[in-house]
């Protein structure tokens, strides 16, 4: 904790009320004769009362408990019945924070209108209150009985800029001597100014306690809640306590009300994890303040004032002083309050120009002079500069203290390992599975867990290659010596691929629940390794795929893997082109899917993915290709089929007649329709007796196809037989453009006796 002392603090507060007497005399003496030479000498006194307000902190500053010693009982352990009385895992700290004591400026001034006694009353109320409160928290394993671990100093969260409140749970912080502090967590209390304000009765003032209002608490990290404190209850402003510098209970506002401190709550209650705690506490009173950070500086007015403790100043007497400062030191380059503005967080920036120009001044006779003018100088900037007063050490404190965490170690049960006895994986992942183990140890779980596996050819893997891990659903909750708990054992990297169907390696666990190797436990399982792919396979597999337009999408698909491998771990997809969505079940066989292949779709792409049940990633089993979807060709039948061949004396006609064409027996009915039609060229395959000038066509009245065969030639006499073999076909067409043919051959046989030579013949 800072230094400086009550002592320090009221001797400020009495210097700035001499500085405000003075300033009364400059006013008067500006209308005097003799006004330039008075006032370099009343600034004189002016500069050197204000370089008192230099010196240290000057708050009373934080109090409680310096240490203290937590024990926690280890899971599953009746404390009160081993040891015969009851253990308090959590405590309560009281945390008691100077600030001004304003209870002799509460009345209103003689002259003073109802808006300057507001906001007068505006700074007294900040002035008795605390602005912010920050509780931190900070971890060290170390296991000494006696001495706390060093901690970083105030001058190293200084130069290093470290804010607290932007820590990130888990960041660590080192000291000299390489002791490492790891940040847990920290809540922050801010005063809300206008609802205290509001709360205030303005007609009781004196007895009033003037106590603040919280707006709610910020949180970074764990809370270390207390499981019988509400969570909101853990961190708060009491305003039942209100002490002297004695430690004693006083009447609010009474004789004794000097030296207020003001008081606050925090519950603790650390997990099981031996080592200390350090708890930091950083506090942001009013006892300077400045102009508000809501004003602009180039818009600040003569009667504008700032608190030094209850002692109001005016800003124009405080701008006589800096100007008079900038004209004497002007050769040392003094920053501007621009720079400070310029300041983003803090003054850090400023301050730095400020030791540029004591560095410039040390040639001076009367350098101790000269510097303690330019400290000066910066001061009072500071005070003029909106926003910027919050960050006078006078303000600000902070203390810490240290609570050893102890965790008794029980009789550990016997070890258990629960693992399946046979784990099947595909080669394109890296093996990982579940293992449970009891009783869980702590940080020392994994320290005796030992594991390997070894295939028939000898490969051999240790623990040093595998990744060991809490399952997910545990990593959030706080663990219990010796419950039983889930673990995720994942192959850092793939094993070698699999050249035939499937490769074994034979898994060994041990796990000690103690030192020995009496309490080892051992479990031994099989990990089989499948080949995710067989390329050779699938694309005869692919090559069968064939559906029509119109019928549903019925497949099942057998990975390498067999029935080893449950179907619920696999997906099946198909994605219908033109659309938007990709359909998916669970499973190998598609056949419930109920998926139908439209009359508007021409493609679809279908694959197979396996998932893995622990890390839920997603490998391809079964590729992903287009398959295009025809349309099932007509049907032709010539069951009914008759031939007719009348003889005439110009021409030799066949008629060919009960012939069918009937429509695919699958297509697309609901959505789509389906016209059939015959190809008007109807090609003459052979033609054996040769017959000459021949001319075919082809009809189809519904169903019916007909069929005529004419020719011309010499009349001849004999008998005349062979055959002819015609090529027709019959087009399927749906009304989305898709279309199908079939063809048939006609056997048409030839056998005729002309006997007349008028008679046409071939």
């Amino acid at each position: 904790m800072s230094g400086g002392g009550a002592g320090k603090v009221y001797f400020v507060l009495y210097l700035a009320v001499v500085l405000e007497l003075l300033i009364i005399i400059v006013e008067r003496d500006e209308a005097e004769e003799h006004l330039h030479a008075k006032q370099k000498e009343t600034m004189k006194i002016v500069q050197s009362i204000l370089s008192q307000l230099q010196a240290g902190s000057g708050t009373e500053g934080i109090n409680t408990r310096p240490q203290d010693e937590i024990t926690i009982p280890p899971s599953g352990i009746d404390f009160k019945e081993v040891m015969g009385t009851d253990i308090k895992t959590s405590r309560k700290y009281v945390i008691e924070v100077g600030v001004t004591d304003v209870a002799s400026d509460l009345k209103k001034k003689e002259g003073e209108t109802p808006d300057e006694f507001n906001e007068r009353l505006h700074k007294l109320i900040r002035l008795a209150n605390v602005q912010e409160l920050e509780y931190q928290i900070f971890f060290n394993p170390s296991k000494d009985p006696l001495n706390p671990p060093t901690f970083p100093s105030e001058k190293y969260f200084d130069e290093n800029n470290i804010e607290v409140m932007k820590m990130n749970p888990g960041d660590k912080m080192e000291t000299t001597n390489g002791e490492v502090w790891t940040f847990k967590g920290a809540k922050k209390l801010v005063m809300d100014i206008e609802p205290t304000f509001n709360k205030v009765n303005k007609d009781k003032l004196k007895s009033d306690p003037l106590d603040p209002v919280y707006k709610a608490p910020i949180i970074v990290g764990e809370k270390f809640v207390p499981s019988e404190i509400k969570e909101d209850s853990t961190f708060y402003f009491s305003s039942n306590r209100v002490i002297d510098a004695d430690g004693k209970s006083v009447v609010k506002n009474g004789k004794e009300d000097s030296k207020l401190k003001r008081a606050f709550v925090v519950y603790f209650e650390p997990p099981a994890e031996e080592g200390w705690y350090k708890l930091r506490f950083y506090s942001k009173t009013n006892r300077i303040l400045g102009i508000a950070a809501d004003a602009k500086a180039e818009e600040l007015t003569d009667n504008m004032t700032v608190n030094i403790g209850t002692v109001q100043l005016k800003v124009k007497d405080l701008q006589k002083v800096s100007k008079e400062l900038e004209i004497e030191l002007d050769k040392f380059k003094l920053p501007k309050q621009s720079d400070l503005l310029a300041s983003a967080d803090g003054s850090d920036n400023f301050d730095d120009m400020i030791e540029a120009s004591k560095k410039l001044a040390e040639d001076e006779l009367d350098y101790i002079q000269v510097s303690t003018k330019i400290e000066l100088y910066g001061y009072i900037i500071r005070l003029l500069t909106p926003g910027k007063s919050v960050y006078f050490p006078q303000n600000s404190n902070s203390i810490e203290f240290d609570i050893r965490v102890l965790t008794p170690q029980p009789k550990i049960a016997d070890a258990v390992i629960a693992m399946a006895d046979e784990i099947n994986y595909f080669d394109a992942l890296p093996p990982t599975f579940k293992m449970s183990l009891s009783p869980y140890q702590g940080d020392q779980t994994i320290n005796k867990l030992n594991i390997t596996a070894e295939s028939a050819s000898g490969e051999v893997y240790t623990k040093s290659d595998f990744d060991i891990q809490l399952e997910k659903s545990y990593r959030d909750k706080t663990l219990k010596v010796g419950e039983q708990v889930e673990y995720v054992i994942k192959f850092k990297n793939n094993l070698p691929p699999v050249n035939g169907d499937v490769k074994s390696y034979d898994l060994t666990v041990e796990y000690n629940s103690g030192n020995s190797e009496q309490s080892k436990s051992y479990k031994k399982g099989r990990l089989n390794l499948f080949k995710t792919k067989d390329d050779e396979n699938i694309k005869t597999l692919q090559g069968r795929i064939f559906f029509y337009s119109g019928e549903p999408f019925r497949y099942n698909f057998t990975p390498t893997s067999g029935g080893k491998i449950p179907a619920s771990q696999f997906r099946s997809y198909i994605h219908l082109d033109g659309s938007q969505k990709i359909d998916s079940i669970v499973g190998l066989n598609t056949e419930k899917a109920e998926w139908l292949l439209h009359c508007n779709n021409k493609s679809y792409d279908y694959w197979v993915n396996w998932i893995d049940p622990v890390t839920n990633k997603k490998i391809e089993v079964f590729p992903r290709k287009t398959y295009e979807i025809p349309l099932e060709k007509p049907y032709i039948d010539v069951s009914g089929m008759s031939i007719s061949n009348p003889i005439g004396e110009k021409s030799f006609t066949i008629n060919i007649k009960g012939i069918t064409a009937l429509a695919p027996s699958v297509f697309d009915s609901k959505n789509c329709s389906l016209i059939l039609s015959a190809d008007e060229e109807v090609v003459i395959v052979n033609n054996s007796p040769t017959l000459k000038n021949i001319k075919a066509s082809i009809s189809l009245e519904g169903e019916e196809i007909q069929l005529k065969l004419r020719t011309t030639g010499t009349p001849v006499k004999g008998i005349i037989q062979g055959d002819i073999t015609l090529r027709i076909k019959i087009i399927a067409r749906q009304s989305d453009g898709l279309i199908s043919v079939s063809e048939e051959e006609i056997f048409v046989p030839i056998y005729k006796k002309i006997e007349n030579k008028n008679q046409l013949g071939f």
